[in-house]
């Protein structure tokens, strides 16, 4: 009825005619997910003067819910959504190769295919059934015991209402979403196909709530039951933010540089453009008076993505505050106010990028891995959690490859906070030590150890440009879409070169390629510069960079 609803039918408008036609008539207009604004506009288009509401609780505590950036539940039934119908029949197919039950479920099935695969689910003569969001409509299946969404639904209403179909036994139930960047450009897009204006500003502002709960560090069940006005008071401890509860950083150096740039730039704009100043971006949106404030490329060696997520925690957190959803203008909290004038520190949920850096770990010491993944065991099962709460595979891999030996050492681990490194360091240090010693390993030696610069992992702002590449934009194209230099684009395409996503050859032909090569060995010196006044006008400094990915004469 409302075409604020999370599933809007035009032809259901048609409803408020007959409250009038039967004005003396009791009507009644029942809902299962829907926000303040929502509810409001039911009533509205319902034509229901000054009706009576009557709201249950949104809670339920049974299900678990976790967000995660890309299986323990082999004989379980549960309910996979995707995007596209490609995607279903993708995932079934993969899951059936895994050893996994599953059945795809999606329009372009044939209306009896449909109902077979359904009845087989409902039936557990199948456990998964993979499937678009139009699935589950009406279907009460009770021992559903996960729901998993391959991409980020397009609101919360979507989401809450397709995660409710788990647990309805009220027995334990788990919904996993699966978040990436890419999933908000593709809904924005199709978001804005719509041509009623008001409706696409709408729904964008919904869909940028689902982006804020996608990357919030605050207790996962509050914000949802928040979002739809009920008040609770607690963090739910069965959420993946509340399993690591307290693994705080100091991040006082960038929430004060965060929230000073709100401030320089009048408290008139939303965290996109902050953050624009923040990086010293040459965006036309970047007026010369604020490239003139102090705060004008400071946070120009943190990427995007880190900013964005500092931004999300600092309102999760109360620190900033947007007063119309649909112009999402920052302003700073009392409390903000009140922690900056006291020179307080701002420890937030929120893993430092430093964690993000990536080694290869195929070159781990095996050994050591698997006697770090014991100690793991080992804790998990005296605190009665999976192993991963304790530390990812990640972290482990990590310590393997550098051995650290004391708790200074260790907590340049990526995934190892203060919380963690007082709680479990001891053991993984002792663990460390003593195979060191009976190995006689010299760390400096080992063969794991990183022979060269880290590289960070893509931020998102070089995967949105991967996402518009993958379109079929050109760099000129992708330029002109996100309000960014040439240059820029240049420079997320050759990272995305050297991270094996685009093949070279696609910008340059193997015969120039080797021709830039071979003059970069005989031409004397170091950098780009040498190479150009070599070459002229034959090739362009994007061409050199290209051919020599990878090549350490310049990268050093």
């Amino acid at each position: 009825v409302s075409q604020w609803g999370h599933d809007f039918r035009p032809e259901y408008l048609k409803l408020g005619a007959l409250r009038k036609a039967f004005p003396d008539t009791p009507f009644l207009a029942l809902t299962a997910t829907a926000d303040k604004q929502t509810r409001k506009d039911i009533a509205a288009r319902l034509h229901l003067n000054k009706p009576e509401w009557f709201i249950s609780s949104f809670d339920r505590p049974n299900i678990t819910y976790r967000v995660t950036f890309l299986q323990h539940r082999p004989n379980d039934s549960g309910i996979v959504y995707c995007l596209s119908r490609k995607s279903v029949e993708n995932t079934a197919a993969k899951l059936n190769a895994n050893g996994f039950s599953a059945l795809p479920y999606h329009a372009g099935l044939s209306k009896e295919n449909r109902q077979e695969n359904q009845e087989k689910f409902i039936k557990d003569e199948v456990k998964i059934i993979v499937a678009t969001i139009a699935f589950g409509m009406g279907i009460d299946k009770s021992n559903v015991r996960f729901v998993v969404h391959t991409n980020m639904p397009q609101n919360i209403e979507s989401y809450y209402q397709e995660t409710g179909r788990a647990g309805r036994d009220g027995l334990p139930g788990e919904a996993l979403l699966f978040y990436s960047l890419g999933d908000s450009i593709t809904l924005k897009r199709m978001i804005e196909s719509a041509e009623n204006e008001e409706y696409v500003r709408h729904m964008k502002a919904k869909m940028n709530t689902m982006v804020e709960f996608c990357q919030t560090k605050s207790c996962r069940r509050k914000y949802l039951l928040g979002y739809f006005g009920e008040e609770y008071s607690q963090d739910c401890g069965n959420c993946d933010v509340c399993f690591q509860k307290d693994n705080k950083s100091d991040m006082t150096i960038f929430s004060q540089m965060l929230l000073s740039a709100v401030v320089r730039l009048g408290q008139q704009y939303g965290l996109g453009h902050v953050i624009l100043v923040l990086r010293g971006s040459q965006s036309v949106k970047v007026t010369n008076a604020q490239k003139e404030l102090s705060v004008y490329g400071i946070g120009k060696d943190r990427s995007d993505d880190f900013w964005k997520r500092l931004g999300f925690q600092l309102i999760a957190e109360g620190y900033l505050f947007q007063e119309d959803p649909q112009r999402p203008i920052l302003k700073l909290s009392d409390l903000a106010w009140e922690k900056l004038k006291r020179k307080e520190k701002f420890l937030l949920a929120m893993e430092e990028e430093v964690f993000n850096l990536r080694e290869p770990s195929n070159k781990k010491d095996e050994v050591l891995f698997e006697k770090l993944r014991n100690v793991r065991k080992t804790l998990a099962d005296q605190q009665n959690v999976p192993p991963y709460i304790v530390f990812s595979d990640a972290t482990l891999v990590e310590m393997s490859q550098r051995y650290p030996r004391n708790e200074k050492e260790l907590i340049r681990i990526g995934g190892i906070g203060q919380l963690k490194l007082e709680k479990y360091g001891k053991a993984f240090i002792k663990e460390i030590n003593a195979h060191i010693e009976e190995n006689d390993i010299n760390p400096s030696q080992n063969p794991g150890a990183p022979k060269r610069k880290l590289k960070r992992a893509p931020s998102a702002s070089v995967l949105e440009t991967f996402a518009l590449y993958q379109e079929g934009k050109t760099i000129f194209q992708i330029a002109q879409y996100r309000s960014l230099a040439k240059t820029t684009i240049e420079g997320h395409i050759t990272q995305l070169i050297e991270e094996n996503k685009i093949a070279k050859d696609t910008f340059l032909n193997e015969e120039s390629s080797k021709e830039i090569l071979e003059a970069d060995k005989q031409l004397e010196g170091k950098g780009l510069k040498r190479l150009k006044d070599h070459f002229g006008e034959k090739f362009s400094y994007f061409d050199l960079k290209v051919a020599l990915v990878g090549n350490s004469k310049v990268n050093n």
